[in-house]
């Protein structure tokens, strides 16, 4: 979940070496943005009910912004897919 505050990083990590970030690594961080995506599409979901249980008219202006931050998110991890 997005915020859990938990954290695999350590300074020994091959992230940290001058290879760079290596294949599994790259995996897993498009694995974290996927998750996020999912987050974003739950939390839009969520806005779009609550609009309309209030009896709103139209989107709340929100959730625009929501969309275009999901679309980038999952642009990210479909590049990181490709480099792995």
């Amino acid at each position: 979940s997005v915020g859990s505050g938990s954290s695999t990083r350590s300074t020994s990590s091959p992230r940290h070496s001058r290879e760079g970030p290596t294949v599994s690594d790259l995996g897993s961080l498009a694995d974290r943005l996927e998750s996020i995506v999912a987050d974003l599409d739950e939390l839009a979901f969520d806005r779009l009910r609550s609009a309309a249980a209030d009896g709103a008219p139209a989107r709340p202006a929100s959730d625009k912004e929501l969309v275009k931050a999901r679309r980038a998110v999952e642009k990210a991890a479909h590049i990181l897919r490709q480099l792995t």
